[in-house]
């Protein structure tokens, strides 16, 4: 495939071109694995982001340097 059948095959496939290409080289059985990974980590991923924004929650404070800091006293 040269660059202009690429150009071309991705125009016409849009999301589909990294699966079709897949299919071409590898076979269609990695395809099918490589989408139920790909699902897989779409659903996982908001799922550790609300995880992990329910813990920083009951600790009242954010990570790093989004948490608000105390002033310090003055001596």
């Amino acid at each position: 495939m040269d660059a202009d059948q690429v150009r071309s095959v991705a125009g016409t496939e849009l999301g589909n071109y990294f699966f079709a290409i897949n299919d071409q080289y590898v076979g269609s059985a990695m395809t099918t694995v490589m989408s139920a990974l790909l699902c897989t980590s779409l659903f996982a991923s908001p799922v550790a982001v609300a995880g992990h924004a329910r813990h920083h929650g009951r600790q009242r404070r954010g990570p790093g340097d989004l948490r608000p800091r105390q002033p310090r006293p003055v001596p």
